[in-house]
Parts: structure tokens; sequence; C-alpha cells
């Protein structure tokens, strides 16, 4: 087995996708394949894990460039893996050259819509996606739609682009969603959408879609939107507040992990209306949960989605407002979506998500 080592980095200094995707990655190792050598590279010297290594940052600053140009390569070099694998597009820097680098793309966001993030991040991730890319003996990446761009974007990349799908919790299931609903004061039937609120989201069309469904309908059913502002919120905040039936809209914020389940679970319906997802870990927890879902046909949605979830075009108010207005109305149509997400949920698991990386590892000649 080739001894493999991680920058665990997005462990402990961010609570975003990638995040969890290395969490979930972590804890397919640890319950299919605890044998297999693998080291993490954290940004703690706290309550350090079986096979953890502190490795902190001395800057406050989203990457710490001595960390990453100094640090992080001289240690490398003093421990020899066989094997490195990034998950941040940032990086790895300078690694000796008998050292197989396995680099993760996530998305191709900051290339295909640089206008939904800030300028400069923008800018600086173009550059390390290209320079991750070039760098790598194996790019992963988590989905055909995302191994396409990748491929569109760096044709130079295609023999060793491979697709690896990721996977959540073993026992992200259905809960009954009283305690949870009750705390946060959630009293009517609602339609769920759980994301960062950003352009990329499309958020704002949900908005006009649900002025469309309580319009149309005269239902006194919630929008709840879960999850943490981001960035350029200026156009939703501004439709937000003059929302015609902003009483019946609540935000949540930020919510524990362990309160999604229920979230997910009493909800009618889960509305995923994102512009462009790399993968689109919320889909899979809402399918696991057994919630019907009206989603986004854009990018990979409709892998992970497959024909357990209803489509529309993202760009198209009125036709989100249909299928809410769709599935609002129609018990039988929701049973039936609630039995095909349980069969679309198994294609997903965790231990094909870790050992996908297994094989991965196992394939590469090291010795080349």
């Amino acid at each position: 087995m080739n001894r493999v080592l991680i920058n665990a980095e997005p462990l402990d200094r961010q609570q975003a996708g990638i995040h969890y995707y290395l969490k979930f990655l972590r804890m397919g190792f640890r319950k299919y394949f605890p044998e297999y050598p693998i080291n993490y590279l954290r940004d703690t010297d706290k309550n350090l894990e079986l096979n953890d290594v502190a490795l902190r940052s001395a800057s406050k600053m989203r990457r710490d460039p001595l960390k990453h140009f100094v640090r992080i390569p001289a240690y490398v070099k003093n421990i020899s893996p066989d094997i490195y694998l990034e998950l941040s597009h940032f990086g790895p820097f300078r690694l000796p050259s008998s050292v197989k680098i396995v680099s993760v793309i996530h998305d191709l966001t900051p290339l295909k819509f640089p206008e939904y993030h800030p300028c400069l991040p923008a800018m600086f991730q173009k550059y390390f996606i290209r320079h991750s890319v070039k760098l790598a003996d194996v790019v992963v990446a988590n989905s055909e739609n995302t191994r396409k761009d990748i491929l569109n974007e760096y044709p130079e990349a295609k023999d060793k682009t491979v697709c690896i799908y990721p996977s959540i919790e073993d026992d992200f299931v259905r809960k009954d969603p009283g305690e949870v609903l009750g705390r946060l004061g959630i009293r009517k039937q609602y339609f769920l959408s759980l994301s960062t609120i950003e352009p990329r989201k499309n958020i704002g069309t949900l908005l006009k879609a649900f002025t469309l469904f309580k319009k149309g309908t005269g239902s006194d059913r919630m929008l709840v939107l879960a999850g943490k502002a981001g960035w350029k919120n200026s156009s939703f905040n501004s439709m937000l507040s003059t929302h015609p039936y902003r009483k019946d809209i609540l935000l949540t914020g930020y919510l524990e992990r362990g309160d999604l389940p229920a979230l997910y679970t009493g909800a009618e319906a889960f509305v995923f209306p994102s512009l462009y997802e790399g993968f689109g870990f919320p889909v899979l927890e809402a399918l696991k949960c057994e919630t019907p879902c009206i989603v986004s046909n854009a990018s990979s949605l409709t892998e992970v989605g497959g024909e357990a979830v209803l489509y529309f075009n993202p760009h198209s108010v009125s036709e989100l407002s249909e299928k809410m207005i769709e599935i609002s109305r129609d018990q039988i149509l929701r049973n039936e979506m609630r039995a095909k997400s349980r069969k679309q949920a198994a294609k997903f698991t965790l231990k094909d998500f870790a050992g996908g990386f297994v094989r991965l590892f196992d394939e590469l000649n090291v010795n080349v």
C-alpha cells in the first residue's frame, strides 16, 4: 500500500463544501479502509486524532504563503510520502519529484462564472486551478460534468482526469422533525432550500417563483432558506425586503449539521435552483431523507438527482413555480418521488467514495 499524506487544512479553516468533502472522505477511509496508511496535515494543534499532524498557519490570511511554499514542502521532503492529496485548488508547491500528486477539482466556477465571485479571489483561483491541473499526476473530478469542464478548459489533462463521486454520512437519514421545527418556529408546511446565499445559488429566482406560487394557489405554505450569507447579496437583500410574502419566508442562517435531517424530513419539498454545481451535496442530502426535490437542470445536478427529482430551467421563474404548484397538490407524486429517492441516494455510498480513492492510490506507480 502506498503511504498517503492529505492536506487537511480545510477541516480547520472553513465550513464550506471542501470541509465536508474531506470530512466525509476521511470518515469513509476510517470506516471501510482503516489499515490504509493515511496521514492528515492539520492546521490546529488541538484535539488531534490518530494520524493527524499539526502544521499551523502563521497567518490569519485565508492562505498562508509561508506554510504552502516553504513549510509544507519541507515537511513532505522530510517524511517522503508516496502520494500527496490536495483538495483545495491551491498548491501543492515545490514538492519532491518522487511524490505523486493527486489534486481534486471540485468545480470550475471561477473560470466559467467569474461574475459570481469577488474579483480578486476569482483571479487567483484561475491561476491556482491551472497550476493544480498541470502539476498533478492525477486530477479527480467529483462529477462527470466537472470532468467535462476540466477537459474543455485543459484538454491536455485528458489521460489523467477521473471522476469519483462523493457521498455523505451513512447515517444521514430521515429524522423526526418536531424538535427542530419547533425551535425554528416553523408551524406550517414549507418548501426548503439550503445553500450559501450568493449569486450562483440563484435564490432570487426562487423568491420570484414563490411569489407566483402564493398568488396562484392562495396557500399558506412557507419558504425556509437555510444557510449562511455569502457575497454579492445586495440584490437578494433588496428583493427579500420588498417581497410581498416576506412574513412567510424564514432565513435560518447557518445550522448545525445534526439539525439538517429533521429539516429535510419536515419539508414538503426541497428546492435547489443553483446555476452551477460541481456536485450538489444538498440534493443528495434531501434524497437520503426521502424528501421530494425540485432541482435545476444545470451542470452536474442531473447526475445527482437521476430520475428521482423534478427538473426545471433555472432561468425560468414560471417553470419553477409550476413545479412547486404541481408537487404541493399531488400527494401520489410526492410518495412516488420518495420511493425513487431511496434508490437514487443508494448510488452514492461512503464506501464507494473512499474506495475510489483507495483504488486510485493503489494504481499509482510511485516508482516511476
